[in-house]
């Protein structure tokens, strides 16, 4: 049986597509034998890459809390008395600094990179030498030939090159091997990287700036409701772009997460005291432009994703392409931003600052630590978009909510109420509902791969 699937529907583990075609087996009383990417290693595709996906998020929710505790932390000290440290005073430089970071993935690809390039070594070495003992075992079965016979190899018989002829690549050759080899895998010229790389920078900047904006002005529930309904807009736009089917269960498991988030919310706006209707027409646009934002740039990291063929090592060469075009052509947001009187642009200082308690904080550390977390945890949510799918990674996005109230009650002593538990049930159960089909999905889709024999 033929099938055909979606750009969605596809998702990789390991950066390989490998070809089981001659194996057998029996499925619903028919003997099948499972083609191309019906099966890795003894199993179908889909419990493999969704338990990526699984870990993934958990990574993205721990590495998230992480940000916000250590951000609670620094505020907390600025607000007792030392000043100046809140991270949030210039948020369009803290989230410029945040994607900075991805630049330091290239060191990353270029590790990953070195130790396949080793491993590739290794096996041809014991190819080779496997290839030598078989020409050695030859020679030692044919007769001795005496001086007048002329022995005459056999056909594509050459001994093995010792791997000293093997030629060394420069430092520099090494640095930008990842972008070069990824660009040549997807077709991509220079200008054309330049392209890409600028666009995604632009569209993951553009969304967030839209947050921070909007996060002091509107309420904590429409907040808070905007931001994780990013899923939805996800959904919309891969059945659009990424050509994902539409089918029953994806959609009620994405408003069954999206109701318990609004429970959650109701009830932090409860416990904080703050009204539901705080905003202007403007603040409100700027908070809706987060979800619809960051739901694009999903989609499209999604799509041109694809070229990295689900290895973490072509992943991290093109967020650092990201990270470095963020660097050399996003800048002009921070002078607008502070000519727009958003923020008051000032460098992060490494003087220490005293805050209360005698302590002695500086910001430049600050920001520094939560970039590396940031950095962490965009290469968890990319990773896990790149090998799984958009919604699936989106939807998990829920499961922080219920991760930051069980944090908050666990270290800071917040009591939970009626709405935070059926919120955060509604949250799960849906995420599990979503989690089963893709799962089911990927079987049926490893199944309409193979090859019935009759």
């Amino acid at each position: 049986m033929a099938g055909t699937t979606s750009d969605e529907s596809a998702p990789l583990v390991g950066g390989r597509h490998h070809h089981h075609a001659g194996h057998v087996v029996h499925c619903c009383g028919r003997r099948v034998r499972l083609g191309r990417r019906a099966r890795d290693d003894g199993g179908f595709r889909a419990p493999k890459w969704l338990l990526f996906g699984v870990v993934s998020i958990v990574l993205q929710a721990l590495f998230n809390q992480a940000i916000s505790e250590l951000t609670q932390w620094q505020e907390g000290l600025a607000h007792g008395g030392g000043g100046g440290l809140a991270v949030f005073d210039q948020p369009v430089l803290s989230i410029f600094v945040n994607h900075t970071g991805m630049a330091f993935l290239l060191l990353v690809a270029i590790v990953l990179r070195q130790r396949r390039l080793r491993d590739e070594a290794r096996r041809e070495g014991k190819g080779a030498a496997q290839a030598d003992g078989g020409l050695e075992a030859e020679e030692a079965a044919t007769p001795t030939p005496s001086k007048h016979t002329v022995v005459v190899a056999p056909a594509g018989a050459t001994r093995a090159q010792p791997a000293t002829t093997a030629t060394r690549e420069g430092v520099v050759s090494t640095i930008f091997a990842p972008w070069r080899e990824l660009c040549e895998e997807a077709g991509w010229g220079f200008w054309q990287a330049v392209g890409h790389a600028f666009v995604l920078a632009l569209a993951y900047m553009l969304p967030n700036i839209c947050w921070a904006v909007s996060l002091s002005e509107v309420s904590v529930t429409l907040n808070i409701s905007m931001q994780q309904s990013s899923c939805a807009f996800v959904y919309v736009l891969s059945v659009i772009f990424l050509r994902k089917p539409v089918t029953l269960v994806p959609p009620l498991a994405v408003l069954v997460c999206l109701g318990g988030v609004v429970l959650i919310a109701l009830s932090m706006a409860a416990s904080k005291g703050r009204s539901a209707a705080q905003g202007s027409l403007f603040d409100i646009l700027m908070c809706l432009g987060y979800p619809v934002g960051i739901a694009f740039y999903v989609v499209l990291w999604r799509r041109w994703s694809r070229v990295c063929g689900g290895a973490v090592e072509r992943i991290c060469a093109l967020m650092s392409m990201l990270g470095v075009a963020n660097v050399l052509l996003l800048w002009p947001l921070l002078v607008t931003a502070d000519a727009a009187g958003l923020e008051t642009f000032n460098l992060p200082s490494f003087t220490p600052v005293e805050v209360s308690g005698g302590q002695s904080v500086s910001s430049a550390w600050i920001y520094l630590s939560i970039m590396a977390l940031a950095t962490c945890f965009n290469l968890a949510i990319m990773a896990g978009i790149a090998v799984t799918s958009a919604l699936f990674i989106s939807v998990g996005g829920l499961l922080f909510l219920p991760v930051s109230a069980v944090t908050d009650a666990v270290l800071h002593g917040e009591t939970y109420s009626a709405m935070m538990i059926v919120g955060t049930l509604l949250t799960v159960v849906g995420f599990v509902v979503l989690t089963l089909s893709e799962g089911r999905k990927g079987e049926q889709e490893a199944l309409s791969r193979a090859e019935v024999i009759e």
